[in-house]
């Protein structure tokens, strides 16, 4: 697939003359990056196809700008590769795609830096008035900030909203954030994890966002903008506890429920802003009701069955299944929810973050008010305080011959991974199928392994989606370590799910 090109030059080609007088076409971007690919094959001994297929997996983990984008013009059509091309393929066009939206912010953030000057088109010399981010550290907002965005907005065709938060993200990285733009440029990271960090540290100081993105960035568990977004929450309330209660309480005032005055296909969708203690709580009673009101010919997905179970409720209805039998779900009926805190947060003792297990990090004195218990609640869930020092007593291995895990099995694993074991979801430990890793003899798998035991190495949580992705041909998972789990795709390409921590490390 790769040979030199030297033959299909364009004759349009510019003619240099080397140092023996001979003449010599300059080789093409694309040209370039092709025999670099050729070559690093070629010194390895590879053949065809393993020089073609590990030439590009090469090529575009080594390249980025401008020299990425040569190379991946120079590939054959995708018509042509196998599968494990197509992929890497994919990643390069991505890789590509964060490269020129680093370089976009970068230009975005100079336009700012500089003041409008009708006869210098955006000058800057020492009259220069800076934009401003908005934050304790900076001056307030003014027309340099105001004049680029809407320059911005013109140029790229945005909403002038949208332009303000491009020009804001743009200069807070380049001022702020360097390694993370960074980061962007390489492909590591992106553009919207990028923005999202920009976003998640603006009220601290420089140092403190500078301290908090290099940590979380970090972390190579970390793989998509939503995790990202989690581990920044919860590395900020690290970071300054005191700031990050005083953000809460304005929060928890601030508390709210409305609709969306917008009809969409006739529903209106809703917004609630409220305390988490109360969330859970709602939620697990939403959950439990709409398990009540299920009847085995009830067609209505578990999502309708919860909002007409609130619809009800508010409107003061007894909540019936589908035939109008009331659902036998006591009011009484208490839930069990997990906040892990770590012992000394718990006495007291230091101010490290709390999490409230499937939705996220909560300051010291939210999560031992919830682990302590309060009498505000409207409902009173169980909350089950669990301590980073595992208690004694946990039995872990069931052998083959149990298919279904005990409960204190159950709830380890779930604690354990926290979410489901796929890198890229996040949908909590708690609402996933517990899944045999290998087969157990003793369930239904259609592929028993003798050493499928039910135990906390062979089990881990997935969603339903990843758990039938699981069991189709080409798929695996395996787990080298507690809490690590490496996927394999029928091309061939290996992800890796490394263990989370339950708690944000400290700094």
């Amino acid at each position: 697939m790769f040979e030199t090109t030297l033959d299909r030059i364009p004759a349009s080609t510019p003619i240099t003359v080397d140092a023996s007088g001979a003449v010599q076409p300059p080789p093409t971007p694309a040209q370039v990056a092709e025999f670099r690919a050729w070559s690093w094959a070629k010194e390895r001994g590879l053949t065809e196809p393993a020089a073609a297929t590990e030439a590009v997996e090469h090529g575009i983990g080594a390249l980025t700008g401008t020299e990425l984008a040569a190379f991946l013009a120079a590939l054959p059509p995708l018509a042509g590769v196998d599968g494990w091309t197509v992929v890497e393929t994919i990643k390069g066009y991505e890789k590509l795609e964060r490269y020129a939206s680093a370089m976009k912010l970068r230009a975005i953030a100079e336009l700012a830096a500089r003041h409008p000057d009708p006869r210098r088109k955006w000058a800057r010399d020492g009259k220069q008035q800076r934009g401003s981010l908005g934050t304790a550290a900076d001056e307030p907002l003014g027309t340099v900030f105001e004049q680029a965005s809407t320059e911005v907005a013109l140029a790229l065709d945005l909403p002038r909203v949208t332009a303000r938060g491009l020009v804001l993200d743009a200069v807070s990285l380049t001022r702020r954030l360097p390694a993370a733009l960074d980061a962007l440029t390489r492909g590591a990271i992106s553009t919207a994890t990028a923005r999202c960090v920009a976003d998640e540290t603006t009220l601290l100081s420089a140092d403190g966002a500078r301290r908090v993105a290099d940590a979380v960035l970090a972390r190579p568990h970390l793989r998509t903008t939503a995790q990202t977004r989690a581990a920044l929450r919860a590395a900020v309330i690290v970071a300054d506890p005191a700031l990050a209660r005083r953000r809460e309480l304005k929060a928890r005032s601030e508390r709210f429920v409305r609709p969306r005055r917008q009809v969409d296909d006739g529903m209106v969708a809703w917004e609630a802003h409220l305390p988490v203690g109360d969330s859970v709580a709602i939620w697990q009673r939403l959950c439990g009701l709409a398990d009540a009101s299920d009847t085995p010919d009830d067609p209505r997905r578990v999502d309708a069955r919860r909002a007409d179970a609130l619809v009800d409720l508010l409107l003061g209805r007894t909540v019936s299944t589908i035939d109008g039998r009331p659902a036998r779900q006591s009011a009484s009926k208490v839930w069990c929810t997990d906040v892990v805190v770590a012992a000394p947060t718990l006495a007291g003792h230091d101010e490290r973050p709390g999490v409230v297990v499937g939705f996220g990090a909560v300051t010291a004195q939210t999560a031992r008010e919830l682990a302590i218990g309060n009498g505000d609640l409207g409902i009173d869930p169980q909350w089950r305080r669990i301590l980073t020092d595992p208690e004694s007593g946990v039995v872990r291995d069931y052998g083959t011959t149990r298919y279904r895990p005990p409960q204190a099995l159950a709830d380890y694993v779930r604690t354990r991974d926290g979410r489901c074991i796929e890198p890229f979801c996040r949908i909590s430990a708690w609402h996933c199928d517990l899944d045999h890793l290998r087969g157990s003899p003793a369930g239904p798998s259609p592929n028993p392994d003798p050493a499928g035991s039910t135990s906390d190495r062979n089990l881990a949580p997935q969603c339903r989606a990843g758990h039938l992705s699981k069991s189709l041909p080409g798929w695996s998972v395996a787990s080298p370590e507690e809490g690590r789990f490496v996927w394999t795709t029928p091309t061939g390409h290996q992800y890796e799910r490394l263990p989370e921590p339950p708690l944000p490390p400290p700094f």
